[in-house]
Order: structure tokens, then C-alpha cells, then sequence
């Protein structure tokens, strides 16, 4: 099979799909999102919507725990080289200062069966959840909230770091903060004070992590975040405004962890125009099941950014779309990737690709509704169903390119 500069990715490229531990593990009793879900508040808010409260449980959610052996045979068979998922500190810390040591035992296994698949975890220590004991006594508005995350760190850092190459503290920083769920805030005094202790908490981490890998002598660990980043476009007369919106949106965050971080994660999902009649979302007229527009070119646009303004290795820790019936994800998946093969081109050193998600899963505040896996999964007997997508997808991952056969099939 040929295929020219333009489609061929670089030797090494990281092939991948991304979960999150609540999202897909199931039965997270521990954590803060599990009573927020079971709130009375949260049940009265769904009524009130006319939505049936138990529709937004995750409960079992795909039971990964339980399978992720079959699953990552699932990745293998897809030809992709590297996983992300998180770690859940409400299940490694149930309790304040103490660890459980069974659930530290099955994450080892987890990394050993990955790594038995030849595949590369991407570990993410913190995916929207907290333990309750954390959001009860704390938040990350308490001034030891670093300290406490750090040991947290600390902890699976010294217990499965051997196992670890690359490494995210936090997913999504601000929209912990922001999104509708457990850690919502409106108070812009607490969401600052908070943002703070996140930066002050990454960076604890990031020396934790490192400390742990000086202390074993094994394999340099890579550490970075996973900050949502949107493409903003502007008008010539609104330009001025552009960089503040974008220090808002993610160079605040990337400007003061620069010097601890190894590379540049990032989650790219939607784009937006500023104009004079206000800010509306920008498309190719293909819309998701979620309602946003998909823009590829927003991904070109971000990653050749990000490498101009920072020049540091870079990785999409995120990018997928909500696609029941499977007749847009083919296209979706081709087309961001052609957008970021263009960054590339132009200098980004981008080191890999997360699909979001390898499995149907749990959407947070939206329940079991949306679509985004490369992975069907039937929630009432758990049977897992490989999408056409994910096969495109795979052809992609096993050439390290885009192929001529794989273009014109779409």
C-alpha cells in the first residue's frame, strides 16, 4: 500500500482510543459523582425535566472493571498502540490517608495486561471525580487540597510508575469547576481560588511522578494535563479580543504549568466565531447527536498554535464524536486527522491521537444517551458490538497513514 507525506504519520505514533474510570468502570460507590447522582436535588431536577431519574445512574456503566481483559483485546484487534484511562482516586483512597491496596493491585494488572498487548498506557490520575471524603471535608478551593491530591500521586506513582510511560495529572481543569455536577460553582472567588490550587496541584504531582521514577532508575516518565482547548475565530474588527479570550480559555492554564509539563495535552471537540451579533458554534454542516458542529480544521487551526506559542511535543488526549447510527464517525475520524497531518506539515510535533471513546460509556450530567464509542455496547446484557468506524479506524492505525483505499471509501 503507498501513500504519500501528506497521509503517512510518523514511526512511533500513538494510536489510541481514551475512558474514564466512572464512566465506564461501574458501581464507583466511593466517589462524589455516585451521591450526586442518587441526590434528592439531582432526582427532583430530572423529574422536573420530565426525564426518569434512574436513566442518569451510572450504576454498572459498561462494567470495564470486570472486563477490561476482553476489552483490550478489542484494542488490539483495532491495531491501536496506546490507551488512555484514569486511575479513580475515589476507589484508590476511599478514606482519607488510607489506600486500598486490592484496587492498586487490579490497576497493576490492568497495565500488565496492556502491556502483555503491546499497548502504551496513557494514566490519567484525576477524570472529574473526587472521593466524597475530598468534596465533603474539601474541594479544591481548601488550601490543602494540593497536598492532599500530591499524595495521592505520589502513591500510584510509586506503586505502578514502573508501568507508566506517559502520564496526565487532571482532565479538564476548569470544567471540573464548570460542569453541571457535584463541583458546579458560581462563585468566581472559589473557581479562581480553586484554579489556583489545581496549577499548585499539578505541579506537586509532576514532582511526585518524576521523584518516583529518579527513586526506581526505570523509564523517564512524560507528564502533562489534558486541558479542553476550543478554536476561536474572529472577525478583523474583534481581533484585539482574541487574546484575551484565549488566555481565558487555555493559555491561563498551559502559561503557569509550562515549566512542569514534558508535553501539551489537549481535548479538541467544537470551534466558535465571535462577531458583532455575539459567539455561535462553526461547521462543515455536519452536526453530532450532542448538537455541535464539527469543524476538523479547528484541530489544525489549535495544534499549529500551540506548537508556535509553546513549541513543546504535543498529544490529542481527546477528540471524538456522539454518533449512534455510525454514519458520520468514519468521516469525522478521517477528517480531524487529514486537519492535524496539516499541523504537522507546518511544523507541530504532534505524538499521537486519542479517540474518544473506545466504548460507549456513561456522558456525566447526560446519562447513557450519547453515542461516542468506536465500540457499541448494549447496557442491558453488556454485549459489546464493533462499529464500521472503528474498522476505517484501524486501518489507519495499522498503515500509520491514510490510505488511498480507506480516502475513497468514505
Amino acid at each position: 500500500m503507498g501513500s504519500s507525506d501528506l497521509t503517512r504519520f510518523p514511526h512511533g505514533f500513538l494510536w489510541g482510543a481514551a475512558t474514564a474510570a466512572h464512566q465506564v468502570e461501574g458501581n464507583n460507590t466511593n466517589s462524589d459523582w455516585w451521591a450526586w447522582e442518587h441526590s434528592e436535588p439531582r432526582r427532583t431536577e430530572l423529574k422536573r425535566r420530565g426525564e426518569d431519574p434512574a436513566l442518569f445512574l451510572s450504576g454498572a456503566a459498561t462494567d470495564h472493571w470486570n472486563r477490561y481483559e476482553a476489552d483490550f483485546d478489542l484494542l488490539k484487534d483495532l491495531n491501536l498502540n496506546a490507551y488512555r484511562f484514569s486511575v479513580e482516586w475515589a476507589r484508590v483512597e476511599p478514606e482519607e490517608g488510607r489506600f486500598d491496596e486490592a484496587v492498586l493491585a487490579h490497576y497493576r494488572a490492568m497495565l500488565e495486561a496492556l502491556r502483555q498487548r503491546q499497548i502504551k498506557p496513557i494514566v490519567t490520575l484525576h477524570h472529574q471525580t473526587h472521593p466524597r471524603w475530598f468534596s465533603e471535608r474539601y474541594g479544591w478551593h481548601h488550601r490543602k487540597s494540593p497536598d492532599l491530591f500530591a499524595r495521592y500521586a505520589a502513591t500510584v506513582a510509586g506503586t505502578l510508575g514502573d508501568l507508566i510511560p506517559w502520564w496526565i495529572t487532571i482532565n479538564e481543569p476548569i470544567m471540573i469547576l464548570l460542569r453541571h455536577g457535584p463541583t458546579e460553582s458560581h462563585n468566581p472567588v472559589r473557581v479562581v481560588k480553586s484554579l489556583r490550587h489545581m496549577v499548585e496541584a499539578h505541579r506537586q504531582a509532576y514532582a511526585a511522578i518524576h521523584g518516583a521514577h529518579q527513586s526506581r532508575e526505570s523509564h523517564r516518565p512524560s507528564v502533562s494535563v489534558a486541558n479542553v482547548v476550543q478554536d476561536w475565530r474572529m472577525p478583523r474588527q474583534l481581533r484585539p479580543l482574541r487574546k484575551l479570550v484565549r488566555e481565558l480559555d487555555h493559555y491561563w492554564l498551559f502559561d503557569r504549568l509550562m515549566a512542569h509539563l514534558d508535553y501539551i495535552g489537549f481535548n479538541y471537540y467544537q470551534s466558535y466565531r465571535f462577531s458583532l451579533k455575539g459567539m455561535h458554534q462553526i461547521g462543515n454542516g455536519i452536526t453530532t447527536d450532542m448538537g455541535w458542529q464539527v469543524y476538523p480544521e479547528g484541530l489544525a487551526h489549535i495544534a499549529t498554535e500551540l506548537n508556535r506559542q509553546y513549541a513543546k511535543p504535543l498529544l490529542v488526549t481527546e477528540n471524538g464524536i456522539a454518533d449512534a447510527a455510525d454514519t458520520r464517525r468514519a468521516f469525522f475520524i478521517i477528517e480531524h486527522l487529514r486537519a492535524l497531518k496539516r499541523a504537522m506539515s507546518r511544523g507541530a510535533n504532534v505524538l499521537g491521537y486519542c479517540y474518544w471513546s473506545l466504548l460507549d460509556n456513561f456522558e456525566w450530567e447526560h446519562g447513557f444517551a450519547p453515542r461516542f464509542g468506536l465500540v457499541e455496547v448494549d447496557y442491558a446484557t453488556q454485549e459489546r458490538r464493533v462499529r464500521d468506524s472503528a474498522r476505517i479506524y484501524a486501518e489507519i492505525a495499522k498503515h500509520n497513514a491514510l490510505p488511498p483505499e480507506v480516502e475513497s471509501s468514505i
